[in-house]
Parts: structure tokens; sequence; C-alpha cells
């Protein structure tokens, strides 16, 4: 598959069978890190609970200026109150500054030490800094309290993979392969405790078209299909399954229902090109083309008028 991990693969922060998941010891003790806000004096003053209670208002509302102002209030107020540093995180993380998230995170685990979701989602902040080490630690504890629990089993997957595709990387194929299997043991576990995981299956499947076995992926990538019709990872991914396998007409079918869900990603565009064109439908892969060169075409105009008002 030719895109990153990050992108195509769907990790789990706080349960993530929705359809859209450095060492945290290495991290800074600072506890109030966060995204630049105007002051907390531009609020009027509340109790810490009344700050989160508006602050998740706000969220809602994808004001999040406000929303920070007000989670550093609450923490200002109360320094303990755990459920601000968790809305927090999950907001610099929003902004990818994961590094801020991460240290929300160890206060919210200082104040709750065994709450198994804690340490799933700083595990999910460390896999997104490519930190496959912290992120180990935290997903095999996020199991050790609750073994149940099949988020942190799909993101130890997805730690495999990481791993399996630095190994394919430096040369190493024979451990790249070991890494995929034991990237499809984690999910299968994690299926084992929710066999409608949409994520695991998708990511199963992936971690399957790494190790070369196709017609397996492709079943995974149908189950995910089967359980939620508007997974556009699932259906890339599949396309780019039969494409690996020959299936050049199905697999600009599945490019099709990709770009009917996000008719703006042009990469599918150039997968189904691609399909077309290996399938001997020049006149259709030409469209294609032409579509993606005249969007970036678009693009420089607009970017240049932005410029140049």
């Amino acid at each position: 598959m030719r895109k990153s991990i990050g992108y195509i693969l769907v990790l789990g922060v706080m349960g993530c069978g929705k359809s859209d998941s450095a060492p945290a010891t290495a991290q800074s003790t600072r506890q109030n890190a966060a995204p630049p806000a105007s002051g907390v004096a531009d609020l009027p003053k509340n109790t810490a609970e009344q700050a989160l209670q508006l602050a998740q208002e706000f969220i809602q509302k994808n004001d999040v200026k406000s929303a920070i102002q007000l989670l550093n209030q609450a923490i200002q107020t109360n320094p303990d109150l755990v459920e601000a540093y968790m809305a927090r995180a999950s907001l610099c993380a929003d902004a990818q500054l994961f590094t801020q998230a991460i240290r929300d995170m160890d206060k919210a685990i200082s104040l709750k030490p065994d709450v198994a979701e804690y340490y799933n989602t700083r595990g999910y902040f460390s896999l997104m800094q490519e930190n496959n080490g912290a992120a180990m630690e935290d997903f095999n504890r996020a199991i050790a309290l609750d073994p149940n629990y099949p988020q942190p089993l799909n993101n130890r997957g997805l730690v495999r993979i990481s791993l399996g595709g630095q190994f394919k990387q430096s040369g190493d194929t024979e451990q790249a392969a070991i890494e995929f299997r034991k990237a499809v043991n984690e999910l299968d576990a994690a299926l084992r405790i929710d066999n409608k995981y949409v994520d695991a299956h998708n990511n199963r499947g992936f971690a399957l078209s790494l190790a070369k076995q196709y017609d397996e992926a492709i079943r995974s990538f149908t189950r995910a299909i089967e359980l939620n019709s508007k997974y556009v990872n699932a259906w890339n991914n599949r396309g780019q399954a039969y494409a690996l396998t020959g299936q050049h007409d199905l697999a600009a079918a599945d490019f099709t229902q990709a770009i009917e869900l996000r008719p703006t990603t042009l990469e599918y565009y150039q997968l189904r090109a691609d399909a077309y064109l290996a399938a001997g439908k020049t006149d259709l892969a030409r469209q294609d083309l032409d579509h993606v060169e005249w969007s970036y075409e678009l693009d420089a105009i607009n970017r240049h008028l932005t410029a140049e008002p």
C-alpha cells in the first residue's frame, strides 16, 4: 500500500470502533502546556467545574480558542480536575501538538493511575510521534488493566505494523514478515473481543496486504465495508489489494466508491486512473488524470490569489 500508516489506518483513542487512533518519560514535566490562547482574563471567572462544562460547550461549537482558555482556567482553579486535562489533551492532539497532549495525559494518569483508557490514549499520542517503545508500554499497561478492552490490542497491532515497515525499509524482510504476522495476531485478539470492530478488520487487512497475503486481506477489507459501507479507507485499501492481484476492474470500482465518499481526495483519482490504464480503459484514465491536473492548477491559482489579492 502506498500511503503511510498514519493516513490509511484508523488508530484507537477512546474507542476507535468509530470510523473515522520520544518516550513519555522523556517529555517535559511541565503540566500546563497547551495550544496558544488569549489570557483567561478575557473570560469571566468560574469554578473549575463550570469552566470545564463551558469548555465542552465551546468544543461542540468548534470554538477551540475559547475552549482552551476555559480549560486553562479550570486547571488553574483545580489542578486535580482530571477531566480538564483529558479534554485539553484531545484538543492538543487535534492540533498535532502531541508533546503537549502527552504532558496532559501524564498528569491525568498521575491523578488516576488505574484507568486503562488513559494509557491507551497516551499510547496513541506516542504512536503518532512514531515512538513505538513508549506506545507499546502504554498499550501493554492498558491491556493488563483491562484484558477485555479491544482498542489497545488494535493499537498494539499498529505498533507491530510500524515496526514491520521499519524492518522492511531497512531490507530485513524476514523480520518484517514476523512483525506483520504478530500484528495480525494482535488484531485477531481484538476481534475475538469485538467481532464488529470495523477498524480492526481494516487494519488486519492492511497488515495482511503488507505481508502479501492479498486474498485474505481482501476478505478483511470486505468485512469492514459490510459493517460500514461509508468507511472510505477500507474501499481504498481493498482497491489497492485488487490492483496488486491484477483485478483492475474491481479496483477501479472500489476507487469510485472512495471518490464518491471523498471527492476532493486526488489520490483516489490517480489510483483509479492507474487501474483504468491497467485494464486498457485509456479514455477513462485520461479523464481522471485531467481532473487531477486541473485540480492542481486550480489550487496553484487559489494560493496565488491568497498571496497576491
